[in-house]
């Protein structure tokens, strides 16, 4: 209501008392204020659909595991390409060494990707990682704290559940809108 009050008062300088400058900077200040109001109200939203809703809910359980020994032709070919995921986790004597996604392989010239293994080219720890239980309001906090697409969700004792990933989260909130469901 204020911002439209000042987008008022804007036009008002400009038509009634001629003054174009300083009706030019009342209406920006109107719009600045609106837009401000509107992304609030869209994040409240947001945090209004995902009220109760866990990470276990969201993520994709199981995810596939590569060896760091896995050449990249063969990350891509198998992986990227036939099944469409765009993050692995890359396992090793049963421990996550670290995570391959399509912005690592992206970093490496193709004519190389077959004598380049998924270990040369794979994000090290401290990967990102959230718990089953935490919100997602919480892991979206976190993917766009830490600038990343996803998320490992690990149990307690470190163990691999599933990737919480944008696409999931964005996935969820689709299916949900088409389903009329509002909570």
């Amino acid at each position: 209501m204020v911002a439209f009050l000042f987008i008022g008062v804007g036009i008002w300088y400009i038509f009634i008392e001629g003054d174009f400058l300083s009706g030019v900077w009342i209406g920006f200040v109107g719009w600045f204020l609106n837009s401000a109001a509107e992304s609030t109200r869209q994040q409240v939203q947001v945090q209004e659909r995902f009220r109760g809703v866990a990470v276990s809910s969201v993520m994709s359980p199981d995810p596939p595991t590569v060896s760091p020994a896995l050449s990249v032709r063969e990350l891509v070919d198998e992986y990227i390409l036939r099944r469409g995921l765009r993050a692995l986790p890359v396992e090793q004597d049963g421990q996550i060494v670290g995570l391959v996604t399509l912005a690592d392989i992206k970093h490496t010239p193709e004519p190389e990707w077959s004598r380049t293994s998924v270990g040369a080219i794979m994000t090290r720890p401290p990967l990102r990682a959230i718990g089953p239980d935490a919100s997602v309001t919480r892991a979206l906090e976190r993917l766009v704290e830490d600038d990343v697409n996803q998320l490992l969700v690990v149990d307690k004792d470190g163990s691999l559940l599933g990737i919480l990933a944008r696409g999931d989260v964005m996935r969820f909130l689709q299916l949900r809108g088409e389903l009329g469901m509002r909570r």
